[in-house]
C-alpha cells in the first residue's frame, strides 16, 4: 500500500462541469451524442480550432489519464499540465490518428502522466489544426472509460 493510504480510481465524464471547464465552440455537455457503433456511450466534439477543455483535479492525485477515440482522418491535440500557472508552458502533442479506423474503434488512453507525489494540477487539452479539427471527449455509459481518470489518495 502506498504511503498515506491506498489509491482509488476516480473517473470524470464530460458532464462534470465542476472539474471540466470548456472554452471555444462546444455544444452543451448535456447535448453529447450517442455513439452506438463503439459501444454504449456518448461523445462531445468540437470543430472549433479554439476549442479546449481544462480539467482541474478536485483533490490531490498522483496520475491522470486522458481517454479518447482514434480517428482515421485527423485527430491532433495538444495537452499541458499546470500551464495556466506557468510562465513557460510546455505542451505535448497527441496524435490520435489511426488510418485504419472505420468509425468503430473503442476509446483508448491517448495520454497519461504520473506525479512523484499527489497534488492538485490542471490539465489543458486543446484542439490543433489538422485535417478534421475535431476535438472529441468520450464518456461511455456503464463503462470505466472517460475523459480523465485520476488516481487519488483515499482519505
Amino acid at each position: 500500500m502506498p504511503a498515506g493510504g491506498p489509491f482509488i480510481n476516480q473517473t470524470y465524464d464530460e458532464t462534470d462541469t465542476t472539474v471540466l471547464h470548456y472554452t471555444g465552440g462546444w455544444p452543451s455537455p448535456q447535448d453529447a451524442w450517442n455513439v452506438s457503433n463503439t459501444g454504449d456511450g456518448r461523445i462531445l466534439s468540437s470543430e472549433d480550432i479554439r476549442a479546449n477543455v481544462t480539467f482541474i483535479f478536485p483533490t490531490p492525485a498522483n496520475a491522470v489519464y486522458y481517454y479518447g477515440l482514434p480517428r482515421c482522418c485527423g485527430a491532433l491535440y495538444a495537452i499541458c499540465v499546470d500551464c495556466l500557472s506557468s510562465k513557460a508552458p510546455i505542451f505535448e502533442t497527441i496524435d490520435a490518428v489511426n488510418v485504419t479506423d472505420v468509425g468503430n474503434s473503442p476509446p483508448i488512453v491517448l495520454w497519461s502522466k504520473t506525479f512523484d507525489t499527489p497534488g492538485i494540477h490542471e490539465v489543458l487539452l486543446t484542439n490543433q489544426n489538422d485535417s478534421s479539427n475535431q476535438l472529441y471527449i468520450w464518456n461511455p455509459i456503464n463503462r470505466i472509460f472517460a475523459i480523465f481518470r485520476c488516481y487519488q489518495l483515499y482519505t
